[in-house]
């Protein structure tokens, strides 16, 4: 929490802190390390003003607010962590406005003044193979490794080598399972029964059975033999390679380390000990081995990915469309012609025969799928050679039929796991785990103090085909294909014996400036990364610009970052649909996509605001094709004394605009009918400078004939030779633009002409410019200033007039007239970082440690307004990115879950004419009528956000004052969902329902008083019937734990908790008296009720803890009743209790089944969905699916509890309602619905 400090909590502030407190409570009880802080957003223009209306000082007026408001959230009983708390141009306030703080009207959202333009300087966070034969063995291919160790070219003067970092493919001969062989041998067993075998075919089936067995007998899914040989010759020739490196690691420090990891599977673990096989003895003494880690280097089981591949119908389409070809059919019918006769191939073609394997799902339907399970075994062929067995299968394939399978083969490779379709993004998702893994280990490993040298990890082909494809290496095509176009092999890098062949391998060496002091804090403009693919060093992609032309192989790692980071736009894919989808359509459409690139034109003649001017466009690559620009008649340089009208009657500047690459003149006209884009707001537009290209553009080609502005372009200059990205690369090399960003967004400007934020902490210096305060003087102090209201409306900041405090000597060349910078930071600058801050707020060195950070990061839950959506959320995510980027942080989003808390509302009352009136002047008629008690007119009835001006707040210690604490905190967390708007009215019975429950609540203790201290109570109840009511109790008890549990998990919905507790309450209401006299089930009841219900109402469940502690002598299963209710754990349930699986779609369940919990966490989305096939779901599943035109989106785990399929409406089906019968009064079963939230 950092609530701003306006004095007095609202009715909002209870409804966030309450619910806040409840989980914080809850998972603490669940035995969760619960960081639970809160802190003030202190800064801020209303603070100042309030402060000047009442003629404080701000810091001491927000003090004073902050102790108030202290006590009162401590009043509602909220468990903060307080020792982490932290306190961090409008014409009417007279101070800059972010784009966010402006209307759709153009008016500003504090002061509902029309913004005006103007122009302040301010500050902004601104390998190929000749052997013809192999090739055509696609993805099985063994690795052609160099025959000896390359000289590879020497680092930049001043870098040293001081870590490496490898992912290797492990060297498998062949899958873990038997599906190709099974299903081959099935159709091979088929065509004998039908005596439908060639001679050759009889021969095939010997073959066949002793490859199986060969296969069998070597040991499947295991390290061959060839890839133990290349994996010892891959740690060899990098140890030859980098033996410096490890000469130095063993000599100087004996700390050095070497770290090892695969992915759990027993050939990525067989392929890392042979590679260790390779390193020298006196070497391997520094490994140290890491758990296995599937989620970094094992795709294949990640349920987006599995979804992808398995279910997505464009991909499906565009493998079909491939395989299917007329020349499929033509090589397949070769191949099977001389094994089986032509009558069985025909009926095979035909889809008479259907050959399926249970265990892997793989089936052979027609002649193509035939041949392609053949060829999956004939891929294996290398392997066995190698390893000394004669291999038969080789003869049943000619070279062009081999050629076109591995063709089918490295397609569905390039479609499922690479580059695929241009505007998949999910390949880019798993391969971005590993990308993160390597900058931030090679970020940690090259500090001075870092002890590691080496991290090899061994993958898979579905984790070094997306690492290859995010990377963009370019010897292996950087393009995806459009949907409307087909791979094709010849012209295609993406094949199999390139891509991912066995002992395949991406290395990145990290060197550092040694001749840079002896800090123990390297910047990331000290480290370079050279990259090699299969030992052989290549490029990283075009629009990373290289250290330099000679060394163009290194590259700097904050050039890579911002290269190949994810976006802010992105990285909104990666969140929780179910929680952020709201957000993330808010923030997609707010920032759009980045769909185009900056471009920086110097001024002929710099003016006292420009030196240059900078525009925006999506079509970069007219770059070269600009003859003219132009600004709009609002633009800044727009102004008489530098405009001429021309001949033609043009409007143009008297200065030009110099072109960024062929340094040109290019004339500057004022045209506001030019397209500057869409209006975004009232007068505003998205640009305000365009370029002009008559060559590509109807506008600007009318224009430049009218005006008569030259259209020549010299397309012989070595421009025109170039590509667009290396043209990109150019602008960015001079800094004049080149970036791809997004025409909605602009700079982040965080100056503010006031007094009360943070201060910036830049010294101005007339010899060397900006210049940084120094590490020693932060954190800059606010000086006191006694008459600050004087400054505060002129637009200029009140710091300006603290001159003893603004003179100061500059830090870098002793001069004594250097100037403090007298703006302060904008808010979002604090509100954007604050929850790191809470993490490791007593540093006195830096912001916070990263290793903490890296720990508890990200925030688990954040709870907020969804109209953070676009300010602090979006900051806070900018942020984020941006410490990730810097090896600060590993997390790249700043928070998982988000719970976008409706508002609280009143109800109001409002004349026609839209005035409010105060509920003293109202007179109500009927349940729908009121009128104005003065005038009599009838009023309209709304409800509307709380606020002094409507008449419709009310002030929480009014209510806590009434009705408790307690009774106050249960009345904002029940009766909606926490992302409902909560409508606040006392007068429809809301408070008497909950005060009954309470009475009934409190009675269940009372009435156990009671029946402890009676001795002559009689019962009718016989033990069988003692003891039926016992399970009963037991299992309304069990019932409840699992309820509210899921609840408050899946939707932190905590008024459907309250509503299965109270369902509880009265249950046991009901039981007989002489059972709560003497049942052990009934006192055990009472005490999960209570542990259960004391997150929601902490004080009265504490009170009535104390009952069951002095009414019960001895403890309770799981429970020490020594202990207070909030050391208390929280009730689990018993191993055998079930969980669910379901199939939800839109808040609906519309297939469920209870199944074993300790099933649940390694339940895969085709697990789920089998369950149910079998459980006699499948017919309905496929009716609600068909019917509603759905496609499956993702698996959701629950903790223990359940797994729900979620799926979403197929854009690519159209469903057409059919139309009910009038009549008709059979109406046909339909599924039960159950709402779930």
């Amino acid at each position: 929490m950092f609530p701003y400090p306006s004095g007095r909590l609202h009715m909002g502030h209870v409804r966030v802190y309450t619910l806040s407190d409840t989980l914080a409570r809850y998972y603490r009880m669940r035995g969760y390390q619960v960081i639970h802080c809160i802190g003030w957003d202190a800064f801020g223009l209303p603070a100042e003003n309030a402060a000047f209306e009442r003629s404080e000082e701000p810091d001491q007026w927000t003090k004073k607010n902050i102790a108030y408001m202290k006590q009162q959230i401590k009043q509602l009983g909220c468990s903060f962590d307080w020792k982490r708390a932290a306190v961090n141009w409008d014409p009417v306030d007279q101070t800059v406005l972010a784009d966010e703080q402006i209307n759709e009207a153009g008016r500003s959202w504090r002061s509902g003044a029309i913004v005006e333009k103007k122009y302040l300087k301010q500050c902004f966070v601104f390998n190929e193979t000749n052997n013809t034969y192999k090739k055509y063995y696609s993805t099985k291919t063994p690795y052609k490794s160099p025959s000896s160790t390359l000289v590879l070219p020497l680092p930049p003067t001043g870098f040293e080598l001081v870590c490496t970092q490898v992912l290797a493919r492990h060297g498998c001969r062949a899958l873990e399972g038997r599906k190709y062989d099974k299903l081959t041998m099935a159709l091979w067993t088929q065509a004998k029964e039908e005596q439908a075998l060639t001679e050759y075919g009889q021969q095939f089936g010997e073959d066949l059975q002793y490859f199986i067995s060969i296969n069998d007998k070597l040991g499947r899914g295991q390290l061959s033999g060839l890839g133990k040989i290349e994996h010892q010759n891959l740690g060899r020739r990098l140890t030859e390679r980098i033996l410096p490196l490890f000469m130095n690691g063993l000599l100087t420090n004996s700390s050095t380390r070497i770290r090892i990891v695969n992915s759990g599977k027993p050939r990525t673990k067989e392929s890392s000990d042979a590679f260790v096989q390779g390193l020298p003895i006196a070497i391997k003494r520094l490994i140290d081995y890491e758990p296995a880690n599937p989620t970094l280097l094992s795709f294949y089981d990640d349920i987006k990915y599995q979804t992808y591949f398995k279910q997505d119908k464009q991909l499906k389409n565009k493998l079909r469309s491939i395989q299917v070809q007329p020349y499929s059919r033509k090589m397949a019918r070769n191949v099977l012609e001389r094994l089986f006769k032509e009558s069985f191939i025909d009926k095979l073609a035909n889809g008479s025969y259907l050959i399926i394997d249970n265990e892997s799902g793989k089936s052979i339907k027609n002649e193509i799928d035939a041949v392609r399970m053949l060829h999956g075994l004939y891929l294996i062929g290398p392997n066995l050679r190698e390893e000394g067995v004669e291999y038969l299968l080789e003869k049943y394939f000619n070279l062009n039929e081999s050629a076109w399978f591995a063709y089918l083969q490295d397609a569905k490779e390039y479609y499922e796991k690479g580059p695929g379709l241009s505007d998949r993004t999910i390949i880019h998702e798993m391969a971005q785990i590993l990308l993160d893994d390597f900058f931030l280990h090679s970020e940690q490993c090259s500090q001075i103090n870092s002890t590691h040298i080496l991290r090899a990890r061994f993958t898979h082909a579905e984790a070094i085909i997306p690492f290859a494809a995010l990377l963009k290496i370019p010897i292996l095509s950087d393009k995806s294909t459009p949907i409307n176009e087909t791979y094709t092999y010849e012209n295609n890098g993406w094949r199999g014996e390139l891509v991912s062949p066995m002992t395949a391998n991406i290395q990145w060496e990290i060197y550092r400036n040694h001749n840079n002091g002896t800090t123990h804090y390297f910047s990331n403009q000290q480290i370079l990364i050279r990259m090699l693919f299969n030992e052989y060093p290549v490029p990283f992609k075009y629009e990373c610009q290289p250290y330099n032309m000679i060394n163009h192989l290194f590259y700097k790692i904050d050039e890579l970052k911002r290269c190949y980071r994810i976006s802010l736009h992105d990285s909104l894919d990666t969140l929780d649909k179910d929680d952020w989808q709201t957000l993330i359509n808010i923030q997609r459409m707010w920032m759009g996509e980045c769909n185009g690139v900056n471009i920086l034109f110097k001024l002929s003649i710099p003016t006292s605001e420009y030196d240059f001017i900078e525009t925006f466009t999506i079509k970069p690559d007219t770059l070269l094709n600009i003859t003219h620009l132009y600004i709009q008649s609002t633009h800044k340089l727009a102004r008489p004394d530098l405009i001429e009208e021309t001949e033609t009657g043009a409007k143009r500047l008297r200065i030009d605009a110099i072109h960024p690459l062929t340094e040109c003149e290019l004339p500057i006209f004022i045209n506001d009918d030019a397209d500057f884009g869409p209006k975004i707001r009232a007068n505003m537009t998205m640009l305000n400078v365009q370029i002009g290209t008559p060559i590509s553009n109807k506008f600007d080609e009318s224009f430049a004939n009218k005006h008569n502005i030259s259209t020549f372009i010299n397309s012989s200059s070595h421009w025109y030779r170039m590509d667009l990205e290396t043209l990109l690369a150019e602008l960015r090399s001079r800094e004049l633009g080149g970036y791809r960003t997004s025409g909605k967004l602009n700079d982040w400007c965080i100056s503010r002409q006031r007094y009360w934020g943070t201060p910036i902490p830049i010294i101005h210096c007339n010899h060397c410019g900006a210049v940084p305060v120094p590490m020693s003087e932060l954190p800059v102090q606010l000086p006191s200033i006694k008459n600050i209201k004087s400054s505060s409306k002129t637009g200029i900041s009140p710091l300006t007039n603290a001159h003893d405090w603004i003179k100061i000597q500059c830090p870098k060349c002793g001069n004594l007239n250097a100037k403090r910078e007298t703006d302060t930071m904008d808010t979002f600058v604090d509100s954007s970082w604050y929850f790191l801050r809470y993490l490791d707020n007593e540093n006195t060195t830096k912001p916070f440690e990263p290793d903490i950070a890296n720990k508890l990061m990200p925030v688990d839950l954040y709870i907020g307004g969804l109209e953070h959506a676009l300010t602090h959320l979006f900051v806070a995510r900018f942020i984020q990115h941006f410490m990730h980027s810097k090896g600060l942080c590993t997390s790249i989003e700043p928070f998982k879950r988000f719970i976008p808390i409706g508002m609280v509302q009143g109800k109001t009352y409002k004349t026609s004419s839209g005035q409010y009136v105060s509920k003293d002047n109202i007179m109500t008629i009927d349940k729908n009528t009121v009128i104005h008690s003065l005038t009599k007119e009838p009023l309209q009835i709304d409800w509307e956000k709380m606020s002094k001006s409507k008449y419709n707040g009310i002030d929480p210690e009014e209510i806590i004052n009434q009705y408790g604490v307690d009774f106050t905190r249960i009345l904002m967390l029940t009766f909606v969902h926490p992302r409902s708007l909560r409508n606040f009215n006392l007068e429809d019975g809301i408070a008497d329902g909950l005060q009954n429950w309470f009475k009934i609540l409190i009675n269940l203790y009372v009435e156990l008083i009671e029946s402890r201290t009676k001795s002559n109570i009689k019962s009718s109840i016989t033990n069988k019937e003692f003891k039926q009511i016992e399970i009963d109790l037991r299992e309304q008890r069990l019932n409840t734990i699992y309820t509210v549990a899921f609840y408050i998990d899946s939707f932190f919905s905590v008024a459907s908790a309250v509503i299965e507790l109270q369902k509880l309450t009265r249950y046991l209401r009901k039981v007989p008296i002489n059972i709560k006299q003497q049942s052990n089930e009934y006192i055990r009841c009472l005490c999960d009720l209570l542990v259960m219900i004391g997150p929601v109402i902490p004080f009265l469940s504490s009170e009535l803890w104390t009952i069951l502690q002095q009414q019960i002598k001895s403890n309770v299963d799981d429970y020490d009743l020594s202990k207070s209710l909030f050391e208390q754990n929280y009730p689990k349930l018993p191993d055998d209790y079930p969980g669910k699986i379901n199939a939800l779609y839109d808040s609906t369940i519309f297939a469920s089944m209870p199944i074993s919990r300790s099933l649940l966490s390694s339940l895969s989305t085709s697990d789920v969905l089998q369950y149910l096939n079998e459980n006699d779901h499948q017919s309905q599943m496929k009716m609600f699916i068909a019917n509603n035109g759905l496609k499956l989106d993702r698996l959701r785990k629950l903790g223990d509890y359940c797994a729900t399929l979620i799926y979403e409406r197929d854009p690519n089906v159209t469903i057409i309602e059919q139309p009910e019968p009038i009549n008709d009064k059979k109406k046909s079963k339909t599924l039960k619905k159950k709402n779930v939230s």
